[in-house]
Protein backbone atom coordinates (compact mmCIF):
# COMPACT_ATOMS: atom_id res chain seq x y z
CA UNK A 1 0.00 0.00 0.00
CA UNK A 2 1.06 3.25 -0.42
CA UNK A 3 1.07 6.00 1.45
CA UNK A 4 0.69 10.15 0.23
CA UNK A 5 2.88 12.20 1.22
CA UNK A 6 0.00 14.48 2.97
CA UNK A 7 -1.38 11.28 4.94
CA UNK A 8 2.71 10.53 6.13
CA UNK A 9 2.78 14.58 7.61
CA UNK A 10 -0.81 13.78 8.91
CA UNK A 11 0.56 10.61 10.94
CA UNK A 12 3.88 12.82 11.81
CA UNK A 13 2.05 15.19 13.20
CA UNK A 14 0.30 13.38 14.99
CA UNK A 15 3.01 10.94 16.51
CA UNK A 16 4.86 13.94 17.59
CA UNK A 17 1.91 15.56 18.97
CA UNK A 18 1.56 12.61 21.03
CA UNK A 19 5.01 12.87 21.71
CA UNK A 20 5.45 16.13 23.44
CA UNK A 21 2.43 15.59 25.11
CA UNK A 22 4.00 12.62 26.72
CA UNK A 23 7.31 15.04 26.85
CA UNK A 24 5.49 17.47 28.94
CA UNK A 25 4.22 15.12 31.40
CA UNK A 26 6.92 13.53 31.98
CA UNK A 27 8.87 16.62 32.78
CA UNK A 28 5.79 18.16 35.26
CA UNK A 29 6.45 14.55 36.80
CA UNK A 30 10.15 14.26 37.22
CA UNK A 31 10.76 17.90 38.23
CA UNK A 32 7.36 18.21 39.98
CA UNK A 33 7.50 22.04 39.08
CA UNK A 34 5.27 23.16 37.58
CA UNK A 35 6.31 26.64 36.43
CA UNK A 36 8.95 24.80 33.55
CA UNK A 37 5.94 23.29 32.50
CA UNK A 38 3.57 25.42 30.08
CA UNK A 39 -0.10 24.27 30.72
CA UNK A 40 -1.19 25.14 27.34
CA UNK A 41 -0.87 22.18 24.66
CA UNK A 42 0.73 23.77 21.36
CA UNK A 43 -0.44 22.12 18.57
CA UNK A 44 2.25 20.43 15.91
CA UNK A 45 1.82 22.39 12.97
CA UNK A 46 3.96 23.70 9.99
CA UNK A 47 2.93 27.07 11.65
CA UNK A 48 4.06 26.28 15.44
CA UNK A 49 6.67 23.67 15.20
CA UNK A 50 10.29 24.14 13.73
CA UNK A 51 11.46 20.87 12.24
CA UNK A 52 16.02 20.40 12.79
CA UNK A 53 17.10 17.70 10.03
CA UNK A 54 20.56 16.16 10.01
CA UNK A 55 21.43 13.43 7.68
CA UNK A 56 20.12 13.97 4.04
CA UNK A 57 21.76 11.23 2.38
CA UNK A 58 19.22 8.44 0.08
CA UNK A 59 16.68 8.61 2.41
CA UNK A 60 16.89 11.80 4.66
CA UNK A 61 16.97 14.09 2.00
CA UNK A 62 13.28 12.28 0.65
CA UNK A 63 11.94 12.34 4.02
CA UNK A 64 12.86 15.83 4.64
CA UNK A 65 11.71 17.15 1.50
CA UNK A 66 7.92 15.67 2.34
CA UNK A 67 7.98 18.04 5.37
CA UNK A 68 9.48 20.77 3.55
CA UNK A 69 6.22 20.50 1.20
CA UNK A 70 3.68 20.40 3.74
CA UNK A 71 5.54 23.90 4.63
CA UNK A 72 7.34 23.01 7.36
CA UNK A 73 10.10 25.51 7.98
CA UNK A 74 13.38 23.31 8.35
CA UNK A 75 16.92 23.69 9.45
CA UNK A 76 18.75 20.88 7.94
CA UNK A 77 22.90 19.81 8.53
CA UNK A 78 24.86 17.09 6.31
CA UNK A 79 28.60 16.18 6.42
CA UNK A 80 28.65 16.55 3.08
CA UNK A 81 26.59 20.10 2.22
CA UNK A 82 26.18 19.37 -1.80
CA UNK A 83 23.93 16.45 -0.61
CA UNK A 84 21.53 19.02 1.44
CA UNK A 85 21.16 21.10 -1.94
CA UNK A 86 17.95 19.78 -3.05
CA UNK A 87 16.32 20.80 0.15
CA UNK A 88 17.98 24.16 0.29
CA UNK A 89 16.42 24.85 -2.85
CA UNK A 90 13.19 23.90 -1.46
CA UNK A 91 13.79 26.36 1.07
CA UNK A 92 15.39 24.78 3.87
CA UNK A 93 17.84 26.77 5.95
CA UNK A 94 21.14 25.67 6.13
CA UNK A 95 23.22 25.27 9.44
CA UNK A 96 27.06 24.89 9.97
CA UNK A 97 27.17 22.21 13.13
CA UNK A 98 24.41 19.40 14.40
CA UNK A 99 24.68 22.28 17.45
CA UNK A 100 23.16 24.95 15.33
CA UNK A 101 20.35 22.54 14.23
CA UNK A 102 19.45 21.96 17.46
CA UNK A 103 19.82 25.81 18.73
CA UNK A 104 16.79 26.70 16.38
CA UNK A 105 14.92 23.58 16.54
CA UNK A 106 11.92 22.26 18.52
CA UNK A 107 11.98 18.69 17.04
CA UNK A 108 15.05 17.57 15.53
CA UNK A 109 15.30 14.28 13.02
CA UNK A 110 18.60 12.44 12.56
CA UNK A 111 19.02 9.82 10.09
CA UNK A 112 22.75 8.82 9.48
CA UNK A 113 24.42 5.94 8.40
CA UNK A 114 25.91 4.09 11.16
CA UNK A 115 25.73 4.11 14.94
CA UNK A 116 29.72 5.80 14.77
CA UNK A 117 28.31 9.00 12.78
CA UNK A 118 25.08 8.92 15.38
CA UNK A 119 27.70 8.41 18.77
CA UNK A 120 29.30 12.11 16.77
CA UNK A 121 26.80 13.89 15.81
CA UNK A 122 24.55 13.49 18.95
CA UNK A 123 27.51 13.25 21.48
CA UNK A 124 30.31 16.47 20.08
CA UNK A 125 30.27 18.29 22.97
CA UNK A 126 31.42 21.31 21.23
CA UNK A 127 29.10 21.25 18.27
CA UNK A 128 26.98 18.54 18.88
CA UNK A 129 23.00 17.74 19.04
CA UNK A 130 22.43 17.43 22.57
CA UNK A 131 24.64 20.48 23.46
CA UNK A 132 22.58 22.55 21.56
CA UNK A 133 19.22 21.29 22.36
CA UNK A 134 16.94 23.22 24.50
CA UNK A 135 15.07 21.77 27.37
CA UNK A 136 11.81 20.42 26.08
CA UNK A 137 13.31 19.44 22.96
CA UNK A 138 12.74 16.59 21.08
CA UNK A 139 15.64 14.46 19.27
CA UNK A 140 14.81 11.35 16.84
CA UNK A 141 16.99 8.97 15.76
CA UNK A 142 15.95 6.90 12.70
CA UNK A 143 19.39 5.56 12.27
CA UNK A 144 19.78 1.64 12.74
CA UNK A 145 21.61 1.58 15.38
CA UNK A 146 22.36 -0.15 18.84
CA UNK A 147 20.18 -1.00 21.82
CA UNK A 148 22.89 0.26 23.82
CA UNK A 149 23.66 3.61 22.33
CA UNK A 150 20.35 4.55 22.04
CA UNK A 151 19.75 4.07 26.34
CA UNK A 152 22.90 6.02 25.99
CA UNK A 153 21.87 8.82 24.24
CA UNK A 154 18.33 8.53 26.02
CA UNK A 155 20.00 9.11 29.22
CA UNK A 156 22.16 12.15 28.32
CA UNK A 157 19.70 13.61 26.87
CA UNK A 158 17.37 13.46 29.88
CA UNK A 159 20.46 14.83 31.59
CA UNK A 160 19.54 17.93 30.07
CA UNK A 161 15.89 17.63 29.79
CA UNK A 162 15.67 16.87 26.34
CA UNK A 163 13.08 13.78 25.05
CA UNK A 164 15.05 11.28 23.00
CA UNK A 165 13.22 9.04 20.67
CA UNK A 166 14.95 5.87 19.00
CA UNK A 167 12.82 5.27 15.85
CA UNK A 168 15.04 3.07 13.04
CA UNK A 169 12.85 3.67 9.94
CA UNK A 170 12.70 0.57 7.26
CA UNK A 171 11.66 0.85 3.43
CA UNK A 172 14.91 2.34 1.71
CA UNK A 173 14.84 5.00 -0.72
CA UNK A 174 12.26 4.11 -2.44
CA UNK A 175 10.04 3.90 0.61
CA UNK A 176 11.24 7.09 1.95
CA UNK A 177 10.52 8.68 -1.68
CA UNK A 178 7.26 7.40 -1.84
CA UNK A 179 6.33 8.52 1.89
CA UNK A 180 5.59 4.60 2.60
Amino acid sequence: MQTSPASFTAAWENSVDCLLRRARFTTLNAGGNKADVTEKTIPVTAETTRVGWIGTGVMGRSMCAHLLTAGYRICVHNRTPSKAGPLIDQGAEWADTPLDVAAVSDVIFTMLGFPHDVESVYLDGEHGLLAGSRHGSIVIDMTTSSPELARRLAEQAAERGVNCLDAPVSGGDIGAREAR
